[in-house]
């Protein structure tokens, strides 16, 4: 399960880096895994869902990180270390 924001282009040029995708490839992306995605409000939404489900991710403002969540590292390293590259 993918945990978004409903309204963040932060976010979705975060996932086209990530993926290596367009905006276009990310819109069809989403579209074919609809029953996979859920789009919520805030933060604490995403934590909230990525907390209680299983095997779900999300992307949260590095401010919002709380202990009950495990951070993924993206080629070993933290959001908080130089060469992050969601940043």
């Amino acid at each position: 399960m993918l945990i978004l924001h409903s309204a963040s282009s932060g976010e979705k040029t975060t996932l086209e880096r990530l993926l290596k995708v367009s905006d276009a490839q990310l819109k069809s992306l989403i579209a074919a895994h609809r029953n996979s995605v859920r789009m919520v409000a805030s933060d604490a939404e995403v934590l909230d869902l990525v907390a209680s489900t299983p095997g779900a991710i999300g992307l949260v403002d590095v401010n919002a990180i709380n202990g009950s969540i495990n951070v993924v590292k993206v080629d070993a390293k933290l959001p908080t270390e130089a060469g992050y590259l969601p940043h």
